[in-house]
């Protein structure tokens, strides 16, 4: 699968996004289940999607049990989060939030003619990124998507996917990273 293959990768990266973000019964059910079964199926991780038939029918149980590792992973932990969905907290010193990096990548995204509209929202989170790399593809904009992902995903994303692969305990967040990772891969070329 790639992005000659016919997959709307506008579409691909909003589920990521969407996927990244808390979960909610608004969007967390079972038509969100099945197409993340069957994008997986089709991008060839198909032991990554039997290792969810957990979710494939989610109910309060399983929303419950993604609320909390999302919060333990990405939010809040004692003694510390795990794994912040931040570029500059990987690669900044001191693991600081919102530093030269973040400027770079709102910096990247105001040359290409975005902006946050959110003054809250931090420009380099996991959620903004994919969006950012979405609205890129969605106007074949393939140039300026290899970029952004070999000069400011990647760099941090990797090192984020092999804290949530060692630090999760439930596979729905391993997969969600195993997939982000064949995604971004496949563009990276």
């Amino acid at each position: 699968m790639n992005k000659n293959s016919g997959v709307n990768l506008q579409d691909i990266y909003s589920f990521l996004a969407l996927s990244m973000k808390y979960p909610e019964p608004s969007w967390f059910d079972h038509g969100y289940t099945s197409n993340l079964i069957t994008i997986l199926k089709e991008a060839g991780l198909t032991a990554e999607a039997e290792s969810l038939s957990m979710i494939s029918v989610p109910d309060d149980k399983v929303l419950e049990d993604l609320q909390v590792e999302y919060t333990r992973l990405f939010i809040n932990a004692v003694p510390q989060v795990p794994a912040p969905p931040f570029g500059s907290i990987y690669l900044e010193s001191g693991r600081s939030l919102y530093g030269k990096t973040t400027e770079k990548v709102r910096d990247f995204y105001r040359e290409h003619g975005f902006d946050i509209s959110d003054p809250s929202a931090v420009p380099d989170e996991l959620t903004l990124e994919l969006e950012f790399l979405g609205l890129l593809a969605g106007q074949g904009r393939y140039e300026e998507e290899g970029r952004f992902l070999s000069d400011f995903f990647r760099p941090w994303f990797v090192r984020f996917r092999d804290i949530v692969v060692a630090e999760a305990r439930h596979p729905f967040y391993v997969v969600l990273v195993k997939l982000i990772d064949f995604f971004t891969l496949q563009e990276e070329d």
